[in-house]
């Protein structure tokens, strides 16, 4: 069962998870999930062939900003194919 960005954060809150990896995320969410400071602060969101260590997991959440000014740049499939897209 594929589960929304909200239901995964939650789920993870409830077991009181140290960290919380988000992966696999919709095309529809080409910048990734939008997340909330305290939410930001135990989430890491996985991109392909990422890999983490767990003594990794102190300090991965801080890269996210990094992370995300990365992708900020990243065409989307309406700039690569606007024809598709009137």
């Amino acid at each position: 069962k594929h589960s929304t960005v909200s239901e995964a954060i939650g789920i993870g809150r409830t077991m009181e998870a140290h960290r919380i990896i988000l992966t696999h995320f919709s095309q529809r969410y080409i910048d990734g999930p939008v997340l909330d400071e305290s939410t930001a602060a135990k989430v890491v969101v996985a991109s392909d062939l990422m890999r983490l260590k767990f003594p990794q997991l102190l300090w991965a959440p801080r890269l996210m900003p990094v992370v995300r000014a990365v992708f900020a740049e990243r065409e989307t499939p309406q700039d690569v194919y606007p024809e598709h897209y009137p």
